[in-house]
């Protein structure tokens, strides 16, 4: 895997209490390098130097912040890796303290109606429940490299899934209205999973603002 970098926090630290510790500023962070950009990490977090070809950060459970970066309308691309195990892996943005727009993907239900999701999150607390008209069904390939691009314009989401021309999931009304914020990568995992399984990885993350 080539040299890394790791950051792990105690067993009971689940993703919840790594986002709220993220949107409040809050712990011990430490700043990474990967692909060009700095990122603030909270977690069990390993930056690869190589991994399957890609300059990665390899995710068990945690988030990582793009360092002083906000952002509001333009696109987002990635790509990320998955096993296919129980997993989230997911996308925060417009993030203000602990309120934010959430997107995200369920490796585990690939084919189903809920494989990907957006929410919004208002004092820390998802609110996927009540929206199930912003959810998507999709096949989720797992040990490959597969591409996301997010188009955020006002308050309007599209969202383009392994280099489809048509959006996977398209969302009219984003919850929280147009707003500005942080950004950052996460991704749980269940406890009681082999301590060396590391199901999602994120690679080529890249941001572009557009300023309207």
């Amino acid at each position: 895997m080539g040299h890394a970098q790791t950051v792990r926090a105690p067993a009971a630290a689940v993703l919840a209490a790594a986002l709220l510790m993220l949107a409040a500023g809050a712990g011990a962070q430490e700043k990474v390098s990967f692909a060009g950009a700095t990122w603030e990490v909270q977690g069990d977090v390993v930056l690869a130097e190589d991994f399957e070809g890609r300059r990665a950060l390899r995710f068990r459970g945690g988030a990582a912040a793009l360092a002083g970066a906000e952002f509001e309308n333009g696109t987002v691309e990635f790509d990320v890796r998955t096993t296919g195990h129980r997993s989230f892996v997911g996308f925060g943005f417009r993030a203000d303290g602990a309120n934010r727009e959430d997107f995200y993907l369920r490796p585990h239900n690939s084919g189903r109606f809920d494989a990907m999701q957006y929410t919004p999150v208002y004092h820390g607390v998802s609110g996927w429940q009540l929206y199930p008209e912003d959810n998507a069904t999709l096949d989720i390939p797992t040990d490959r490299w597969l591409h996301v691009k997010l188009v955020v314009a006002g308050p309007r989401l599209e969202v383009y899934f392994d280099g489809a021309a048509e959006p996977a999931l398209s969302v009219p009304a984003l919850r929280r209205g147009r707003t500005r914020g942080e950004v950052f990568l996460w991704a749980s995992f269940p406890a009681g999973e082999p301590a060396d399984l590391y199901p999602t990885a994120f690679a080529d993350f890249v941001r572009r603002e557009r300023f309207k």
